[in-house]
């Protein structure tokens, strides 16, 4: 490919990118574009967009340059184009509107698929620094001592300060039985874990050995008394079958149930659909949350099914780690339904992403509404309060206590 082949096809991508945004993602949820006046009009002449400043020719101009004078020639262009895709994503200043090369798009897949080979961790972004959302049950991460809410100075040394959620995610990941050394500064409000991790001025050093990880959504129990205990750990491809599996498992074996714990604890979400449908159980009819875009339309979303525990009252579990789709669940079933919430201030994550596979394996993540609790609140950077709040320690994970839901059974046996 020559000069001006390639210079073509850089272009061509771009521009898709731009009209993907304005149609695509709209298009997805329903809706015709329809161009406002105080939307953004392209048109390219000189390859800069007519009602901005910006002249593109001067992307060529660095891109010529790098190809010239950049002592390690020839570059590859193919990794030139989605640096330059990954910059322009980055440039937004919304850790969750990301390019994703193919590699990294293959694994947050699977991530959701439920199946992949890492540490068990899902992270964040918080006031520029990289966070730990949520470690996955039974997950290294976890066994390894890291916390919702720790923060990740360093992977392998290299200090994620100015690191983008999609590079440090790719930088953590990796083959099962490899090694990764993350410095962590554990939450103000928590201690480590582990007794092996060595102090660093800033944090302390953990070695966490990665795993192949094949992670359930869903599992319950009979508390007795006729309470059932339902864990969700993430919202996945799986969720909505697990969950209608679960359902008829408690209906049969629990007849008389006159309750449900939720346990939302360390849930970084996962698909909006499956919080949804979760909810639902719950709730007889109308909505259960609303997305705010950004030409003002908002749109409802109402129950998928008939549920079964219309009528049964309920208590959700929530912390630091409960992102996303756990908190549309929680602030739908309080908001809904008067459902009591225990345990932490949930991590405040209440924007949605349009996820798009490019044919080339790539594939982008776009931010494209705000979602809103069914009495129109939007978590977003301040989580959801709980009515009762219990922390819970390192120390009484380490001593198998659980003063959270030890809190949840007492609230929900006296409702």
């Amino acid at each position: 490919m020559n000069q001006a082949q390639l210079r073509n096809y850089l272009l061509g991508f771009l521009l898709l990118l731009v009209i993907a945004y304005g149609s695509y993602s709209l298009g997805r949820q329903g809706y015709s574009l329809e161009i406002k006046n105080n939307l953004p009009r392209f048109l390219i002449l000189n390859q800069k967009p007519a009602d901005q400043t910006v002249d593109f020719s001067e992307f060529w101009n660095v891109y010529a340059l790098l190809n010239q004078k950049y002592i390690d020639r020839p570059l590859d262009a193919q990794k030139l184009m989605y640096g330059a895709a990954q910059g322009l994503y980055q440039s937004v200043g919304d850790p969750y509107t990301v390019f994703l090369p193919p590699q990294e798009n293959s694994e947050v897949n699977s991530s959701l698929n439920g199946q992949y080979q890492g540490i068990g961790a899902e992270l964040g972004m918080k006031d520029g620094q990289l966070t730990v959302v949520a470690p996955l049950d039974d997950s290294p991460a976890k066994a390894a001592g890291i916390l919702p809410g720790d923060l990740i100075l360093k992977i392998d040394g290299k200090d994620t300060l100015g690191m983008t959620l999609s590079e440090a995610v790719s930088k953590i990941r990796g083959p099962a039985g490899s090694r990764v050394t993350l410095t962590i500064r554990h939450a103000a409000s928590s201690t480590s874990a582990t007794s092996s991790a060595a102090p660093k001025q800033n944090g302390v050093d953990i070695t966490i050995v990665r795993a192949e990880l094949k992670v359930p959504s869903l599992k319950w129990e009979n508390k007795g008394g006729g309470i059932a205990y339902i864990r969700i750990s993430s919202f996945g491809d799986t969720t909505d079958a697990e969950w209608d599996k679960a359902v008829a498992e408690i209906k049969s074996t629990i007849p008389n149930l006159k309750g449900v714990v939720l346990d939302l604890r360390s849930n970084p979400g996962g698909y909006f659909q499956a919080a949804i449908h979760v909810a639902s159980e719950f709730i007889a009819s109308g909505t259960v949350s609303s997305q705010g875009f950004a030409n003002g339309v908002k749109q409802d979303y109402a129950v998928d099914h008939v549920g079964l525990f219309l009528n049964v009252p309920g208590v959700v579990l929530i912390n630091g780690g409960s992102a996303s789709a756990s908190e549309i669940v929680t602030g739908a079933l309080r908001d809904r339904r008067g459902f009591k919430v225990v345990g932490e201030k949930s991590f405040g994550k209440g924007t949605v992403q349009d996820a798009e596979n490019l044919p080339d394996g790539s594939g982008v993540h776009i931010t494209i509404a705000r979602w809103l609790t069914p009495n129109g609140y939007n978590i977003n950077g301040s989580g959801i309060k709980p009515d009762y709040a219990v922390d819970l320690t390192a120390d009484e994970i380490n001593k198998n206590l659980d003063p959270q839901l030890d809190k949840a059974l007492l609230v929900i046996k006296n409702l």
